[in-house]
């Protein structure tokens, strides 16, 4: 099974909510909706409780008691519109469900409507997350605090750079290409500064975006590994002592060589 969605039938798709991904579940749940029969009417169910469970107030020889709880509705009374209702209701509650871990279904099952089992679970959700005004803060630091991790690739720092970036766009924060492109650049391993330094003096930074930008320079890899790899070379040969005296030695005894046939023949030149 897939970690994102559970497949039902051939062609639906519900997404899985996990701890601490529940707004960007909420987000993918609401767009599944809409792509359904009667969507809106099940958005609207869940969200508005435009569909609760029909009741009758009770009333006396006064008229209707105040502050009296209602009484649920006999079923076998309900009008066909209160059946059509009661069906889409019970129908987005039940899709609504199947998106939930059982761990956190069991937390929230006691709720008999979609709206009541959605406010249950925002509830629940809300209080495990950062507040909004934290969790702003925090994104911000990340962004300003970006950096490169030693012995990371390209690829994989332009990744967590985006996501980054995303976070800042979802909480308002906007920031212009030029800014965003020279932050990434600054943030590279120091074999990519040559490189950073060339896109800043060839190509106007505010004209392209952080995608563009990447595809640029990811055109020169090779030369950055081969440059990380004669320094890896490098790296090798001076960490290790034993290597080293060993290399020096071989060379010490090709030049002791060379000197004794040389000497060699001088003296048989001097001899004749």
């Amino acid at each position: 099974m897939s970690r994102d969605v559970i497949t039902v039938g051939s062609t639906m798709q519900i997404p899985l909510l996990y701890r601490g991904e529940y707004s960007q579940w909420r987000e993918r749940f609401m767009n599944y909706l809409e792509e359904q029969t009667d969507g809106e009417a099940m958005i609207n169910s869940i969200q508005n409780g435009d569909h609760p469970l029909p009741v009758i107030a009770q009333v006396s020889l006064a008229g209707t008691v105040p502050n009296a709880p209602p009484t649920l509705k006999d079923p076998k009374f309900w009008t066909a519109k209160e059946k059509k209702n009661r069906k889409i209701d019970r129908l987005a509650r039940s899709l609504y469900i199947q998106g939930l871990p059982n761990d956190i279904y069991y937390l929230i099952d006691s709720n008999d409507t979609a709206k009541d089992l959605w406010d249950a679970l925002e509830r629940q959700m809300r209080g495990s997350e950062y507040g909004e005004q934290d969790r702003k803060a925090v994104i911000l630091y990340e962004y300003e605090t970006f950096k490169v991790t030693e012995g990371e690739q390209l690829l994989n720092t332009y990744l967590r750079y985006l996501q980054v970036v995303n976070d800042l766009k979802k909480c308002g924060y906007k920031k212009d290409n030029c800014e965003l492109n020279y932050k990434f650049l600054n943030n590279l391993q120091p074999e990519w500064k040559q490189f950073g330094t060339l896109m800043r003096q060839t190509n106007n930074l505010i004209d392209i975006n952080i995608d563009a930008l990447y595809n640029i320079l990811k055109q020169n890899q090779g030369d950055v590994n081969d440059a990380i790899g004669y320094k890896k070379k490098v790296v090798v040969v001076t960490s290790d002592p034993l290597a080293l005296v060993a290399e020096k030695t071989k060379v010490s005894k090709r030049k002791e060589k060379v000197v004794v046939k040389s000497s060699l023949k001088d003296d048989i030149r001097y001899q004749y």
